[in-house]
Order: structure tokens, then C-alpha cells, then sequence
């Protein structure tokens, strides 16, 4: 069965990534840079975040009585 490794710090995954590499010879391994990170989270997209350029509430769980990047205001989700 394989299942996701939670709690793994930073340097045991780059070590897991250069040991690995070692295994394989002619293949390298690495762990995405933060730029690379940021592109695969946003799915490809160039906008502030993958639905657009603005939040309100909509799509996150933000207060939208305070809009970034319109002026039409959204739900306000209080999950507390």
C-alpha cells in the first residue's frame, strides 16, 4: 500500500532525493524549488491566485467584508 509520509523535515527529504538519485545512476532527483512550488500550485496560471486576481470571499475562506482587488464585497465565513 502506499501512503503520503507526513512530519518529514526539509533536509531527510533532500536527503531521501540525493540517496535516491545515487540508486538510480543516470537519473536525478530534487525537490521543486519555490518558484517551481508556486507554478504547480497555481496551476499554470499568472494571475495572484488560480481563480484570478481577486478575493472576496467567493472562492476562499476570507472576510469578504474586506475585498482585495475588486470592490464587490462577499460572504463572510466565520468558521469559528
Amino acid at each position: 500500500m502506499r501512503l503520503p509520509v507526513e512530519q518529514v523535515s526539509w533536509e531527510d527529504a533532500v536527503n531521501f532525493a540525493q540517496r535516491l538519485s545515487q540508486q538510480e545512476g543516470n537519473r536525478k532527483y530534487r525537490l521543486p524549488s519555490e518558484a517551481e512550488w508556486e507554478y504547480a500550485c497555481r496551476a499554470g496560471t499568472t494571475t495572484a491566485y488560480w481563480f484570478g486576481d481577486a478575493l472576496n470571499g467567493d472562492r476562499a475562506n476570507v472576510d469578504g467584508n474586506y475585498p482585495f482587488g475588486t470592490d464587490k464585497k462577499g460572504p463572510y465565513r466565520d468558521w469559528e
